[in-house]
């Protein structure tokens, strides 16, 4: 498969977890990104879940993720003035309890069947990068910075990406995954059929009706006297137009707010420190936690970052004539439940094992080949979990900022009587984990099941 070349556009999570995946095929690739750096602040923390835990395992980064995970022992729903809505025992509809000790990982001495084996994980999102950067299969030599791609140019046997800075990089096929205001997306849609469609209930353009304040700041020590978010608690502040997160992770606060904008956006815009000053201002007095004011943390973030929740599934097809779109340039989806990049790994594990199995066939593939037997099927597996995990992520945002009065009723009142949150992820979630696909030629060396067995067993043993 030497022979055969994958150019990935976009070096965030996706496209390293991408490269990660055709690396242990024995693909080779290569990863364009636009940025200087890829280590930069500017998300809070991700949850990986346990499908998606399965594919560490694979590619052996299991244990150093789990080594980086900041234990969550419970989930507190809160008002907006501090007072308790509701609480859950979060890790018990994970995963398996964990009990912390400074940054390592132990689990708890009983352990037990849970619903789905592997416990989920919880890292920053520049650990996540940091990892998947240095374990990257053939080193960062395989990544290439200040690439801002411009164009893409077909011929015969392959496909070459033109960069702003002239530089041309020669593969057979490309892999977008340069997020929502993908250059990639914008090639492929200009080749689509008119009324090409593929799934009647999902979207064709993503449109955000939130936005996002995203921000870490340093915890006050306990010597000062002033009450501050707790470690091993998940905090979410449900209030009207807002709902907000906020945990500790490595000493630190990271908090998110999602508030509800004046009107629809759909442009693509940069804020101003004056900007995220007056959408913060919003929900300044609310708390984060008890006793902790949004106005107050995010006084002392060491950073914040503000953008909009782009939301929607792409209904044309994901590809063209060798490039396939991957992650949030396809299905972009609000980031309160973790499911977006969760949903983004799926992907990359579909494309490979299709990729892969085409090329023991075929290691010369014509584009025909690559568009019927590699990216029509990857977009077949990965089209309906991607409009489920859009719509559940948009619903919980919904509900929990109380977008109308019975939106509202229904978290204030009957939520917090159904054990809302564990219903939730049994109900709704659950499936998602369930169906999760991994690597089909690489084996699990830590292989658990739950409770709920999976619907892709995959390869077990060493």
């Amino acid at each position: 498969m030497s022979q055969f070349k994958v150019i990935i556009v976009g070096g965030g999570p996706t496209g390293l977890t991408a490269g990660h995946c055709l690396g242990k095929a024995g693909i080779d690739f290569e990863i364009l990104e636009a940025r200087a750096d890829l280590d930069f602040p500017g998300g809070t923390t991700i949850a990986i879940w346990s499908q998606n835990v399965r594919v560490l395992d694979q590619l052996g980064l299991m244990d150093e993720a789990y080594s980086m995970c900041a234990p969550i022992m419970d989930k507190l729903n809160i008002l907006p003035d501090g007072s308790e809505l509701a609480r859950n025992n979060l890790p018990s509809l994970t995963g398996i309890l964990l009990v912390r000790s400074s940054r390592d990982y132990i689990f708890s001495a009983n352990r037990r069947a849970d619903r789905f084996g592997h416990e989920w994980i919880n890292v920053s999102r520049p650990e996540l990068i940091s990892l998947l950067r240095r374990r990257l299969p053939g080193g960062e030599a395989r990544i290439y910075k200040n690439k801002r791609v411009v164009s893409v140019e077909r011929h015969k046997e392959g496909i070459s990406v033109r960069c702003a800075d002239g530089s041309l990089h020669h593969g057979s096929m490309v892999i977008g995954s340069d997020g929502v205001h993908s250059v990639l997306r914008d090639i492929v849609t200009k080749e689509v059929p008119a009324g090409a469609k593929t799934a009647k209930n999902s979207k064709t353009e993503m449109t955000a009706t939130f936005g996002a304040l995203f921000g870490s700041a340093d915890r006050q020590p306990s010597s000062s006297g002033v009450t501050d978010v707790p470690e091993g608690t998940f905090f979410e502040t449900h209030g009207k137009d807002a709902m907000m997160q906020s945990a500790v992770m490595n000493g630190l606060v990271y908090f998110a707010i999602y508030g509800r904008l004046a009107e629809p956006a759909q442009e693509r815009r940069r804020f101003s420190d004056a900007d995220k000053m007056h959408f913060m201002s919003r929900w300044a007095d609310s708390h984060f936690a008890p006793g902790v004011k949004v106005k107050d943390l995010v006084a002392r973030a060491k950073w914040t970052n503000m953008v909009h929740l782009e939301e929607g599934v792409m209904d044309v097809p994901w590809y063209g004539d060798r490039v396939v779109l991957v992650g949030d340039s396809v299905h972009k989806m609000t980031p309160n439940l973790g499911l977006a990049y969760n949903q983004a790994m799926q992907g990359a594990v579909t494309l490979t094992n299709v990729l892969r199995r085409l090329l023991l066939e075929s290691p010369a593939p014509s584009t025909q080949e690559l568009r019927d037997h590699v990216f029509a099927p990857y977009q077949a597996g990965n089209m309906k979990n991607a409009i489920k995990a859009n719509d559940i992520s948009g619903i919980s945002l919904r509900m929990g900022s109380w977008c109308n009065p019975l939106a509202t009723w229904l978290d204030k009142y009957l939520m917090p009587r159904i054990n809302g949150d564990e219903t939730a992820i049994k109900l709704l979630v659950a499936p998602l984990i369930l169906d999760g696909v991994v690597l089909d030629f690489v084996a699990e060396k830590a292989f658990k099941t739950g409770k709920k067995k999976w619907k892709h067993p995959g390869i077990t043993g060493k």
